[in-house]
């Protein structure tokens, strides 16, 4: 399916209150490499920046968000992904 719905209890970036239910990816807005693991900024459908949280890469769905990211970030900040 193009759209699967990310189950289970999100953090705000910048919050402390966890939030249950079914959750779908508007964005990815970063992304960063930590202990040899991607992770991404994920904006999530119906909610601002306030609501962004990082998720482990494999299980940002659908795969196409991440490499619409990637696509923007290679092209406007001429960075390279390995």
């Amino acid at each position: 399916p193009s759209s699967m719905p990310k189950t289970g209890t999100k953090r705000a970036l910048t919050s402390t209150v966890e939030l249950e239910g079914d959750w779908k990816v508007d964005k990815v807005v970063g992304m960063e490499r930590r202990a040899g693991i991607t992770h991404v900024a994920v904006r999530w459908q119906g909610f601002g920046a306030e609501g962004d949280t990082w998720e482990v890469d494999e299980y940002v769905h659908p795969p196409s968000k991440m490499a619409k990211f990637i696509s923007n970030a290679d092209v406007h900040l001429g960075m390279a992904y390995v």
